[in-house]
């Protein structure tokens, strides 16, 4: 199923504000981050694997999305509902069909005529109408989905965020990460175009990968195995929705990237 535009409307719709999230240092109690000790304030980092204690960090909220465990689990079952409703669509066009013909054979005006021109007009606005709520039903169920996996990456962050006493947030989507392993003409092109809000980073500033797996610990006491990204962007790549990337939603840039 194609969830790009519903994704970027969750995002768009929750992260409008500069997708900047203020987090004050004193707030520190409340919340558990994943076992990652951050240093402190006059203190380095005993190795380049430690994170340092730094009061600003970014983390991309999309890419979060579309590795997130449950989320992809439930995508693949709202896939096959929506594979499902396109075949009693076809099968309702199919039903209609010989309804059609068979008035063809009924002379015009008669009262078998009449009768079945009504029973084709009454099929035709149920199968219209059954369609429109099975898509509304669809497109509302999809929208949760987005919607809670969005609050629990949200929760996360801010967890990680009060625990380690950073001060603000950044949503970033890092265009790098989504290109696929081999490079084209058209997706060089693309990271050129698309030119990250952030120029530079120390790449320490980063917290997705801690937030990622914090989400795949987590979901692994389920039994739900985590995404292979890597597989996913060949996929992508494959399909021909490799050239496209989602949407910054911190500045509005981008293209859609869900095919």
């Amino acid at each position: 199923m194609k969830r790009t535009l519903l994704l970027l409307f969750v995002l768009g719709a929750f992260l409008t504000s500069g997708t900047t999230s203020n987090l004050m240092a004193q707030a520190v109690q409340g919340g558990t981050a994943p076992a990652q000790p951050a240093a402190t304030a006059t203190q380095p980092a005993a190795n380049p694997q430690t994170r340092p204690q730094i009061p600003v960090v970014v983390v991309d909220y999309m890419y979060l999305m579309e590795i997130h465990p449950k989320l992809s689990v439930e995508m693949n079952g709202l896939e096959q509902k929506a594979k499902a409703m396109q075949q009693n669509f076809q099968n309702d066009a199919l039903q209609l069909q010989n309804m059609q013909k068979e008035l063809s054979s009924s002379p015009a005006g008669s009262p078998d005529y009449t009768k079945q021109m009504e029973a084709i007009r009454k099929f035709d606005a149920d199968a219209r109408l059954r369609a429109i709520k099975e898509e509304e039903s669809l497109q509302l169920a999809e929208i949760q989905c987005n919607y809670q996996a969005y609050q629990e990456i949200k929760g996360k962050v801010e967890a990680y965020a009060r625990t380690n006493n950073i001060l603000v947030v950044i949503n970033h989507v890092d265009i790098a990460r989504r290109l696929p392993a081999e490079k084209s003409l058209q997706t060089m092109g693309l990271e050129l175009s698309q030119m990250p809000t952030i120029a530079w980073r120390n790449p320490n500033l980063d917290i997705t990968p801690a937030i990622e797996n914090w989400l795949n610990d987590d979901y692994a006491k389920q039994n739900i195995k985590p995404v292979n990204y890597d597989q996913l962007k060949e996929q992508r790549f494959r399909s021909g929705g490799g050239t496209q990337l989602p949407t910054n939603v911190a500045t509005g840039a981008g293209q859609p990237g869900r095919q």
